[in-house]
């Protein structure tokens, strides 16, 4: 699973229902979804005062997961290579990833994103 939504426009407030098909598993994660969105939401809020961050121009790959007997086998990389591809075709100028560990820092640098 890779969620990914435009930095600037706030996420779907129906999110939880589109995650029901993955199972009741997947809700475990909406906690660090809602924390995260808390910790950069002033850090945007600025951002788009001030200007630099307009709706269209940044896609932001919010969370990645597998399950734990697909792990280290280049699913998550191969996802977020996909919705990359997608980001461009809709338009989307720059892409940032949230990285919360050193394999997820690792993947990311990879796939072609500068670590900051």
């Amino acid at each position: 699973v890779v969620i990914a939504s435009d930095l600037v426009k706030e996420a779907p407030f129906d999110l939880e229902k589109r995650m029901a098909p993955l199972g009741s598993k997947s809700f475990n994660c909406l906690w660090l979804l809602r924390f995260l969105e808390e910790l950069e939401s002033d850090y945007v809020a600025n951002k788009i005062d001030i200007g630099e961050f307009v709706p269209g121009n940044t896609l932001e790959l919010k969370f990645s997961a597998v399950h734990k007997g697909f792990t280290r086998k280049g699913v998550v990389t191969k996802l977020k290579k996909r919705m990359l591809e997608v980001g461009k075709r809709q338009g989307y100028k720059h892409a940032i990833s949230e990285a919360t560990n050193t394999y997820s820092q690792e993947q990311n640098k990879k796939i072609g994103f500068k670590i900051v």
